[in-house]
């Protein structure tokens, strides 16, 4: 395991049993949640950090968490490599000494979706974002987000296909679906909407999960449609 000082927190790297690095970074003092973050295809999590500026913008939003960067695929060909989110949040905190405090949100870009819908099975996850990450799934999904305390998110650029997004929205109404002036790379290169997403969630930490989830979902519309 690597750590740092790094960006006025702490930078983690861990090599997780199966062989997959797994970053977390943790802002200084006190943390009131765990945001994962998925990296899309064409990148590892290495890759995500360093061309992305992942590390950079979650400094940048002020957001007061617990981040988890986890190795996802590049591409079809290679498996899901953190398949069970709880034992992943359990690998974390035994190699960093920080348990992973609820609320937990999981946001992922592209190709993030086959992570995501691996998760979906584990209690303590109460919101998803998906930026341009809705290529499959949608069945799964709408019984997720169906669930009492569960809310999603669908996010498409200007030139993505938004069919999944309509069809996942009939299936689930309280699916909060957002078209935005981007594109696809730009969701997560712009330096903009990965922080002002956060930032947004930083004003809700201390509400009830229910509060939460609605003030989520009407904030994020806010900043990405202004």
């Amino acid at each position: 395991m690597f750590h740092e000082k790094l960006l006025d927190g702490d930078h983690w790297r861990i090599l997780a049993k199966n062989g997959k690095p797994i970053h977390v970074w943790k802002p200084a003092g006190d943390i009131f949640s765990t945001i994962l973050i998925v990296h899309g295809y064409y990148v590892d999590s290495d890759e995500a950090i360093r061309r992305y500026r992942l590390l950079e913008q979650l400094k940048a939003s002020g957001v007061k968490a617990l981040f988890i960067i986890p190795e996802a695929p590049k591409g079809n060909s290679q498996p899901v490599f953190f398949p069970d989110l709880d034992a992943l949040l359990d690998e974390v905190q035994s190699n960093i000494g920080h348990s992973s405090p609820s609320p937990v949100l999981a946001a992922g870009h592209s190709g993030a979706y086959r992570t995501i819908l691996k998760w979906l099975s584990s209690p303590r996850l109460i919101h998803v974002t998906l930026l341009d990450g809705l290529y499959a799934g949608i069945d799964a999904f709408a019984k997720w987000v169906n669930l009492p305390n569960h809310s999603l998110t669908t996010v498409a650029a200007t030139a993505t296909p938004t069919t999944n997004s309509i069809k996942l929205k009939q299936k689930a109404p309280k699916v909060d679906f957002i078209q935005v002036k981007s594109s696809h790379m730009g969701l997560v290169t712009d330096g903009k909407t990965i922080p002002e997403y956060l930032r947004k969630l930083n004003s809700l930490m201390g509400m009830g999960t229910g509060a939460l989830i609605l003030a989520l979902v009407a904030g994020l519309a806010y900043f990405l449609l202004r």
